[in-house]
């Protein structure tokens, strides 16, 4: 499953980066393709990286100026509020392993 992370990862962030250029960095369907290279991010266990694509993902959204209903920015803000869950998991683990010793 890792290799199939990498590969994914890598092209989603060649789409990014395709897009960015051909389209401008500000553009919604930048936004997607950081919210795709994010998803990866996140099946690969790279919360703080996710986290990142996430919010860039949200920023460019809002400030498109899309409805708030718009289905992009709702999945967005979704997984970011799945990042801030299992951050808190992590956290909870760790406080939890250290009062056992």
């Amino acid at each position: 499953i890792k290799k199939k992370h990498d590969k994914a990862l890598a092209a989603f962030s060649e789409v990014l980066e395709v897009t960015k250029g051909a389209l401008g960095p500000n553009h919604i369907d930048v936004a997607a393709s950081y919210f795709n290279v994010g998803i990866v991010q996140e099946g690969k266990g790279d919360l703080k990286d996710a986290w990142e694509s996430y919010m860039k993902a949200r920023k460019i959204y809002e400030r498109a100026a899309v409805e708030q209903d718009h289905e992009g920015l709702t999945a967005v803000r979704q997984s970011i509020g799945s990042i801030v869950k299992k951050i808190a998991e992590e956290k909870a683990k760790e406080r939890k392993a250290k009062d056992k010793l």
